[in-house]
């Protein structure tokens, strides 16, 4: 749980925690989800027409490359600031 900050588009979203994929919609692969289809759910702390996000834990936590450099999809922002 935290405040987080999009490493692509610097928008900030609050992650209330993890969670389970209990069903997978027809037409979906599996694997798209990751192992154990643990996901992540998460809100915008901006405007956004939508109230909640849901990505496979595995694609929150990976690392992406920006300008060349390998860094965090989601960076944790620290408490206060």
């Amino acid at each position: 749980k935290g405040v987080y900050t999009h490493s692509k588009n610097g928008n900030e979203y609050y992650c209330d925690g993890d969670g389970l994929l209990t069903d997978i919609p027809s037409g979906i692969t599996p694997l798209f989800f990751g192992h154990g289809f643990d996901v992540v759910m998460y809100r915008p702390l901006y405007e956004s027409k939508h109230k909640f996000f849901i990505r496979p834990k595995n694609m929150f936590n990976e690392e992406i490359i920006i300008n060349g450099e390998l860094t965090p999809r989601f960076k944790l922002k620290p408490p206060g600031k």
